[in-house]
């Protein structure tokens, strides 16, 4: 993961808002947003609000922690 992290020239998460974080909310329980959608909605590569990751980065965590 931290390879991809590295490799990847794009946005970096530098702090936590709660904007964001709560648009994100909104996002998926109101809209049916997936964190996938959500975290292209965002700009973000590996996340969609600094917490949840996308599935494609979950999946890349779950084969390293079996």
């Amino acid at each position: 993961m931290c390879e991809l992290i590295l490799a990847s020239p794009g946005r970096a998460f530098d702090r936590f808002d709660i904007f964001p974080f709560c648009r994100g909310l909104h996002r998926q329980h109101v809209l049916h947003k997936s964190n996938d959608q959500i975290a292209e909605l965002n700009g973000w590569k590996f996340h969609r609000d600094g917490i949840r990751l996308n599935s494609a980065r979950g999946k890349i965590l779950r084969m390293f922690s079996v």
